[in-house]
């Protein structure tokens, strides 16, 4: 039983090291994930505090989320992305502006848009969005497509 133990460490060291090769930075997640860019309901429409621009942006080696509301904007700190055995992304999000962080998992959808599954505070656990439905009205969330920047 012994000389199994002693086999199985080499097998365990390989294991680790293979997955901190796969240990991705935020950065690095976005990327092939695809959620670098800009990203809205209704890309044709001036934006407002419900459909506002928000796009993921790389500056400094560090990921940022990006909002226009059309009266105002703020840029935050993404430090955690990271993508899920099952496809989606999960994205935390440190708004300076609001004194928050929050977490939202996103899908994709099949003609390349995303759908945001849940968005919730991290510090009160509050959920905005759950099971992809807003949670004050229960409506659906309608998915966001990739607008190109003027």
């Amino acid at each position: 039983m012994r000389g199994l133990n002693i086999l199985a460490l080499p097998a365990l060291a390989s294991l680790l090291a293979a997955q901190a090769a796969l240990a991705e930075t935020p950065v690095e997640a976005a990327q092939r994930w695809g959620l670098i860019g800009t990203w809205r309901y209704n890309c044709g429409t001036p934006p407002d505090k419900i459909d506002y621009i928000q796009s993921y942006a790389v500056r400094n080696n560090r990921l940022y989320h990006d909002r226009n509301w059309g009266t105002g904007h703020d840029s935050s700190l993404v430090p955690s992305a990271v993508i899920r055995p099952d496809g989606t992304i999960d994205v935390t999000i440190v708004f300076g502006s609001l004194s928050q962080t929050r977490e939202n998992l996103l899908r994709k959808t099949p003609d390349g848009g995303a759908i945001v599954l849940t968005s919730r505070s991290v510090d009160t656990n509050e959920y905005t969005i759950k099971d992809g439905k807003s949670v004050p009205s229960g409506g659906d969330i309608p998915p966001l497509t990739r607008c190109s920047v003027p």
